[in-house]
């Protein structure tokens, strides 16, 4: 969270839909490692093509240009916050498929429970980092969280370029996604394997990378991808 949430700022978004197809080839390690599996020589030719559609792209993008938004330092930061993404399927594998001394499996729900109060507290313990960091810097945590609130339960205030009229319906929206993908991904790792929640789960940024070229939608964040960014899509797509 801390190197995705640092990068994020300084990597295009039709890049990180990219990169967001590398916890896949971390996903398949981890199994191969950790729980011994084994796989046809098919699924690791699968992971070569995402990780040549991951990489290639994105690294001759950075080369190719010289702006800060996509620069191999941002996007190695980027790829080290996607590791975790990688390996947490295979750990909820390891936790949900394991029964206990009363022959019960785990329920989804409250693992979930559970892992989110830790993520809180998770949060409270890396603060400093951020602090550290200056993402934001100190002096604005609470000029930023006042604006922030206010922009949220009241429709007012805020950054100038935020748009406080949908802050609440935007956060509802995030809620949504975010509690849909993890309970839809912690329920297949359960039930079949980490890989298949990962496989799941990297086929959502494409769908990203098209509405990010939608101006009606994404309005002025608008950005439509490039070339390399589609051959990296086809490249990831065939894996």
């Amino acid at each position: 969270y801390l190197f995705i949430s640092t990068s994020n700022p300084h990597v295009s978004g039709p890049a990180q839909c990219v990169l967001m197809q590398i916890p896949l080839v971390f996903a398949m390690a981890g199994c191969k490692l950790f729980l011994r599996r084994v796989y046809h020589w098919c699924c690791w030719a699968g992971v070569a093509l995402v990780i040549c559609g991951t990489i290639i792209p994105v690294l001759v993008i950075a080369q190719a240009n010289n702006k800060d938004t996509d620069s191999i330092r941002w996007i190695l930061g980027y790829l080290a916050g996607l590791l975790p993404l990688g390996f947490l399927p295979v750990t909820l594998e390891g936790f949900l498929q394991v029964r206990g001394k009363d022959d019960h499996k785990l329920s989804v729900s409250y693992f979930m429970l559970w892992v989110n109060i830790w993520l809180v507290v998770a949060l409270f313990v890396v603060f400093p980092l951020f602090v550290l960091l200056e993402q934001p810097a100190y002096g604005e945590i609470v000029d930023n969280t006042t604006a922030g609130l206010s922009c949220l339960f009241t429709g007012e205030g805020g950054l100038p370029s935020d748009s406080c009229h949908n802050a609440g319906l935007m956060l509802l929206a995030v809620i949504v996604c975010a509690a849909t993908q993890q309970h839809g991904q912690s329920l297949v790792s359960s039930q079949d394997t980490g890989v298949w929640a990962v496989v799941s789960m990297t086929l959502s940024p494409f769908l990203s990378d098209a509405v990010f070229s939608c101006g009606w939608l994404m309005g002025k964040y608008t950005e439509v991808a490039s070339s390399w960014n589609i051959l990296g899509i086809v490249l990831c797509l065939g894996g």
